[in-house]
């Protein structure tokens, strides 16, 4: 399976016009192995991010069959799918990355453990994100 979209690889888009010239995009690939994802994220962002070891350990828990799971039952529809429409949120790594950096910057890294209601409308990596730092959702 492939990226969405010209010239990208593993939803890196190494050719599409950004707002500002040699920024490489990060966008949704849903079609993408759960391993790729991951080292395609750590070239995207370097390994120095502070999101990158949360995000190694919410995948840690053989999350990458139930994924390949999903992505072979949903196969036909992948390969037609709306980038803006509902399977984009097969792309895990994509959305617990963005929702682990979102935590971070609310300082829920270094808040005590907190009760948090999640009204949610998405798949839950916002809750997951939280939990992965001490907090009940």
């Amino acid at each position: 399976m492939s990226g969405v979209g010209k010239g990208v690889q593993n939803g890196v888009d190494e050719t599409a016009s950004a707002p500002r010239r040699g920024v490489v995009q990060w966008q949704p690939d849903p079609t993408a192995r759960l391993e790729d994802r991951l080292a395609a994220l750590v070239h995207h962002v370097g390994e120095n991010d502070a999101a990158i070891p949360v995000v190694r350990r919410i995948f840690d828990d053989g999350v990458a069959d139930r994924l390949a799971a999903l992505q072979l039952k949903h196969e036909a529809q992948l390969r037609s799918h709306d980038p803006i429409g509902e399977y984009k949120y097969l792309d895990v790594v994509f959305w617990v990355y963005n929702k682990v950096k979102l935590a971070i910057s609310m300082g829920l890294d270094r808040s005590p453990p907190l009760t948090i209601l999640d009204i949610g409308a998405g798949g839950a990596h916002f809750a997951r994100a939280c939990q992965e730092f001490g907090h009940t959702v």
